[in-house]
Order: structure tokens, then sequence, then C-alpha cells
């Protein structure tokens, strides 16, 4: 083969057109790559922008039930105080019945007592008296106790936190049950 030939083989195999595919494919594949990975680096921005908004307005959400828990507890500290009253005002009645039945039944005892006296010194025989029964073995005086003795008042605020069988807090308490703050704990927690 002369030279010229040879140069004119090299100059057909430069020009083969399967090299200009090739190129052509190389740089849509390219161009795919870089179109995944940046549809990945953009939904990666939204799925972020989204969770950081869902934070956000979780976070909210938890700020205004615990501005409405410290409002919900003050009036109720305040509604306690009338309790208190109420309570004592009670008591107070619960007392003054027991002392009105006391002394009643005190006045029924040195009647009766006087009667018999009166009937000793004057050598009489002792007539029927009406029977009246002890107060604290009255039904109703009975059942009185029993109503009151039934209704306790706690001595103490303690909340047990529970937890799961791993040992995290479960937010399980009976006194979450059905709270909005335990909702949104739920939320926070993705349980």
């Amino acid at each position: 083969m002369s030279s010229s030939d040879a140069v004119k083989v090299a100059a057909d195999v430069a020009v083969d057109p399967r090299e200009e595919e090739i190129a052509a494919l190389r740089a849509d594949l390219i161009d795919r790559r870089q179109k995944r990975v940046r549809l990945a680096q953009l939904e990666a921005e939204r799925n972020a922008e989204i969770a950081a908004a869902q934070a956000a307005a979780l976070t909210a959400d938890a700020e205004q039930r615990l501005v409405a828990i410290k409002r919900a507890i003050g009036g109720l500290v305040d509604a306690g105080q009338a309790d208190d009253a109420r309570f004592v005002d009670a008591a107070q009645k619960y007392a003054t019945a027991a002392q009105t039945l006391n002394e009643r039944f005190n006045k029924i005892v040195g009647l009766r007592h006087e009667a018999r006296a009166l009937c000793e010194a004057f050598g009489w025989q002792v007539p029927d008296l009406a029977q009246v029964r002890v107060p604290a073995s009255r039904p109703g005086v009975m059942e009185a106790f029993v109503i009151v003795n039934r209704v306790g008042v706690r001595d103490n605020g303690y909340v047990k936190e529970l937890t799961d069988n791993l040992g995290r807090r479960s937010f399980e308490e009976p006194e979450l049950a059905g709270t909005d703050g335990r909702a949104l704990i739920k939320r926070k927690l993705g349980r």
C-alpha cells in the first residue's frame, strides 16, 4: 500500500460515522447522569424544605398548645381556690350537722337521766321513754361517714412516666390519654 493509500484509509477511519454517534451517545449518557444527579438534588432540597416546614408547623402547634395549657392551669388554679372555699364550707356544714346531732343526743341523754333521777328520788317507777340510738350507730350517720371517707383528696401531684420495652419514654401515661399534647408528641416522634 502506498503512502497515499494509507493516508486515504486513515482519513476514512477518522471520519467513521460511528465515532460521531458514539460521541453523541456518550454525551447523552453524561447529560442523563447530570440530569439524574440534578433531579436527586432538587428532590432532596424540596423534601428538606417540606420537612422543615412541617417541623416548624409542628413546633408552632406545640407552642400554641403549651400556651393553652398554661392558661388552662391558671384558670383551674383560680377555680381551685373557690373549690377550697366550697370544701371548707361543706366541712363546716358537716361539722355543724354533727354538732347539732350530738347536742340533740346529749339533751336526750340528759333528760333521760333527769327523769330516772326524779323517779329514784321520789320513789316512782320510771315511765317508758322514747328510745334513741347512739348517733354513731344510726344508718344515716354511718352513710354520711362512708360518703365522706370514700372520697379522698390527692396528697401529691406525682405522675409516673412510662417506658417501652427498650426503656424509652412511651408517653402512654393515663394523664396524657386523649390530649392534644399526646397527639403532638406522637407526630413529633413519628409514632
